[in-house]
């Protein structure tokens, strides 16, 4: 929402009523604090007018999420007090005209063209002045009594202008306001017509509240507002909401809080809406509800104390809001929103976290999958704990919802049964679930609460059915289609079309163990495009699974997949068989090329050096690293420059390290190059992206290798240089060449540096001299690197020796213990 737009007027068009409006104004806002947990209940489904700010957002009590694109075309829209100037016009202005004349006109002009009209001056104008349509009605008519409400509108007008991070009432010219007071009750006096005389109540009453005059704000409106409020007009709420903050700065909170209940009720205006909804929180935070009430005439108004009152309760299973304002009226137009509001919180609570347990570990929007991260002990406690509450509130719950719609008292009956529906699907009672859609759709139904109808059956036609077959995707595929063509042509369900491939659908087929279509409702999630602005924002073709690699699917595939399971992928995309796969696998990015790089990936961490060429052999575009074979003094995770100019492919690699490590065995030269290359290819070296993905840079287990852990081969190679190790030292033992047991003596210190054997701690700190478990390993790899120690007495004045000095802090360390 563009509060600043809410700024913009402080004319008397739409100048904001009570200074507890703007605190709202300085708080941040998120653009979607909804989608912040999974939902299929949209609240936008509700007619009521003017109720997007009392949607439930987790976060935060006075922001609305983002919905539909019907709010935001609302907000495009005249306000009200332009379009009641347009009437007062004749309907010969423009709205757009009436809204420059009056806010972008300065004062100096008005006096001139006042002058003009009032002296028949010929005078010239700047061409959009001269061309507005409100210029034009005012040479027309020579209506200078609604010309001289404007001049003076703007003179007020300085008052009222709270600067956007103000948390304060602007500060004023008490002399100012009495010179203002003094004209505006002459021009009070003189004005002829009610709409225009109505204004300069305003204006005086305004005047008033921001010069902290709040006791002639409600002298001034006692007096004077009783022969205005036939007519119900913007003015009109202006004037009472001016009333309602006096009453709020002198402290009497419960009148406040009641005038504003009433002002929510019976705006007609977005803006003004949401201005007053947001004075009622502040008015009533501080006081006993049954102190609002007290003022109240009729239960109509006790409804609305309770409905707003519950309209910022981020309590779940709070049915007894809901209880409040239906017993009072039944037909409180706000009642559906407190409906959804407590479904909302319900997935919040509920539904999101029991989708976390369900599939074991926590999957995030594309960019962010992680499996590793797995549910704690504590987690499953809590979510036994939600559960069995779950259970009891639920049901009662459930039970109020049927029985509300059986009276046929609610406006949207139907809206009710659909709500009951839901809350058996969560519970996974199917059959009644579809007897309350079955009522629902059988109580008359409008567009949108149809539509939601319509996605809560295609949720319980999944979740019930015993497996996921062949027969059952062909039959519910036109539903999807349905739902997901409906999510490009209605802007807020996208988010719940997106919920469900990424929750419902995957993890059913997780359920049926069929692992393939689990990672490509991933994947169709992942590539579902994002609607900005009616525009589509289509990902870009991958080129390499590494493009991949971050999303839940290919982080899945990474470390799960057998060659098998990609086999079965790359048929699948390859020739997908039916109707159903080709929707699933529309705008997919795992290509052949890309699968076999991940086949060849993982024949390699196996290992299987001649598996892992064939495979990548069927690609052109292939991942490239940089030279393995150069042993530097110091590691540089994207190796130096002149290691570019002979870079390899991943074929070429493996083909090399096959041929090497055959050459190796009678050739020590050959073995030093061999076990370069297996370095280069470890966590700590520059080619470690020749078998995986991505070099997490927070990792704990390279720096702290344990004996007693079991460990895969992979992982000894890849975090401990464990081959490499090997071949360094049978290097070193055997090789005559200088150069060979110098280079094989500095690469064993660096790969024992990896194999510091010290407490693991929970955070591996680099940063700063007080970090005790960064000096704990400096000072293990100081004290007890024995391939450190034997380089230092060994080579010492020699020019390598000095050449590692120069560039090795440990080496320094070392030295300087030693003197």
């Amino acid at each position: 929402m563009n509060f600043k737009k809410l700024l913009k007027y402080f004319s008397v068009l739409t100048a904001l009523t009570i200074s507890v409006y703007f605190i709202a104004y300085s708080c941040g806002w998120s653009e979607d604090e909804c989608d912040s947990y999974v939902s299929f209940i949209n609240p936008s489904i509700t007619s009521t007018k003017n109720a997007e700010h009392f949607f439930y957002t987790p976060y935060n009590f006075f922001f609305q999420c983002e919905t539909d694109s019907d709010l935001n075309e609302r907000m495009k829209l005249p306000n009200e007090n332009e379009l009641e100037w347009q009437q007062y016009t004749g309907k010969r202005v423009s709205t757009n005209d009436i809204d420059s004349f009056i806010n972008t006109t300065s004062n100096e002009t008005l006096k001139q063209f006042y002058s003009q009209i009032e002296k028949n001056k010929i005078m010239v104008w700047p061409v959009s002045f001269r061309d507005n349509s409100m210029t034009k009605y005012f040479k027309e008519t020579r209506d200078i009594e609604a010309l001289g409400y404007i001049m003076f509108a703007k003179q007020c007008e300085g008052l009222s202008n709270i600067p956007a991070d103000s948390w304060e009432l602007p500060i004023v010219d008490s002399l100012q306001v009495s010179r203002l007071l003094k004209n505006g009750r002459q021009l009070f006096a003189a004005a002829k017509k009610t709409f225009i005389k109505e204004r300069y109540l305003l204006q005086l009453i305004k005047t008033a509240f921001y010069g902290k005059r709040y006791q002639d704000v409600i002298r001034l409106f006692d007096e004077n507002y009783e022969s205005f409020k036939h007519d119900f007009s913007s003015v009109d709420r202006r004037l009472i909401g001016y009333k309602a903050g006096a009453l709020y700065r002198l402290q009497r909170k419960a009148e406040s809080a009641y005038l504003f209940s009433k002002l929510v009720d019976e705006s007609n205006d977005y803006e003004q809406a949401f201005s007053t909804s947001v004075s009622f929180v502040w008015a009533n935070r501080e006081t006993n509800i049954e102190d609002v009430l007290k003022f109240c005439k009729n239960n109509h108004e006790k409804s609305m104390v309770y409905a707003l009152a519950a309209m910022r309760n981020q309590n779940v299973y709070s049915l007894s809001s809901l209880q409040n304002v239906y017993n009072l009226d039944p037909q409180n137009k706000y009642l559906d929103i407190l409906l959804i509001r407590e479904l909302n919180k319900i997935e919040r609570e509920y539904l999101d976290f029991r989708l976390q347990v369900e599939r074991g570990y926590f999957v995030y929007d594309a960019w962010m999958g992680d499996c590793s991260m797995k549910l704690s002990k504590q987690d499953m406690e809590n979510w036994y704990s939600a559960q069995n509450k779950a259970k009891l509130e639920l049901n009662k719950f459930e039970a109020y919802l049927q029985a509300t719609a059986n009276s046929k008292l609610v406006n949207h009956i139907a809206l009710w049964y659909a709500a009951a529906a839901y809350v058996n699907l969560l519970q996974d009672r199917f059959s009644e679930a579809e007897n309350c859609l079955v009522r629902a759709r059988a109580s008359s139904p409008d567009a949108k609460v149809s539509a939601q109808i319509r996605v809560i059956s295609l949720i319980v036609k999944w979740q019930q059915v015993p497996k996921i077959t062949p027969s059952f995707e062909q039959e519910i595929l036109p539903e999807l289609k349905w739902f997901e063509s409906y999510s490009q042509s209605h802007r807020s369900y996208r988010k719940y079309y997106r919920n469900l491939l990424k929750t419902v659908m995957p993890l059913k087929y997780a359920s049926s163990k069929d692992s393939l279509k689990m990672v490509l409702c991933y994947h169709k999630f992942e590539n579902e495009p994002i609607y900005i602005n009616e525009e589509v924002d289509a990902s870009p073709a991958a080129r390499h699974f590494s493009d991949l690699y971050f999303s839940n699917s290919g982080r899945l595939m990474d470390s799960y997949f057998t060659q098998t399971q990609l086999d079965e992928l790359k048929k699948a995309v390859t020739k997908p068989t039916s109707d159903f796969d080709r929707w699933l696998l529309a705008r997919n990015q795992y290509s052949v090329d890309v699968i076999n790089e991940l086949k060849a990936v993982c024949y390699f961490r196996n290992f299987d050096y001649k598996m892992a060429s064939q495979t990548i052999s069927l690609n052109q575009q292939q991942p490239i690293v940089v030279n393995p074979f150069v042993a530097h003094i110091r590691d540089r995770q994207e190796g130096y420059f002149d290691d570019s100019l002979h870079s390899y492919s991943l074929q070429k690699l493996l083909d090399t390290l096959i041929v090497l490590k055959e050459a190796s065995k009678n050739d020590v030269r050959k073995e030093f190059d061999y076990a370069c290359l297996l370095y280069s290819m470890s966590y700590h070296g520059k080619c470690h992206r020749a078998w995986t993905f991505n070099r997490s840079y927070t990792a704990i287990d390279p720096y702290y290798y344990h004996a007693n852990e079991s460990y895969t081969p992979f992982e000894m190679q890849y975090y401990y240089a464990d081959d490499a190790m090997k071949l360094f030292e049978h290097v070193y033992n055997t090789a005559t060449q200088k150069d060979l047991k110098q280079h094989s003596l500095w690469m064993l210190a660096k790969c024992q540096q990896k194999r510091c054997n010290l407490e693991k701690p929970s955070y591996l700190g680099w940063y700063g001299d007080d970090n005790e478990e960064a000096k704990a390993y400096i000072k293990w790899n100081i004290t007890s690197n024995t391939y450190l120690a034997k380089f230092y007495h060994d080579m010492k004045g020699s020019p390598y020796y000095d050449e590692v000095y120069q560039e090795c802090g440990y080496l320094q360390l070392y030295a300087s213990r030693q003197k």
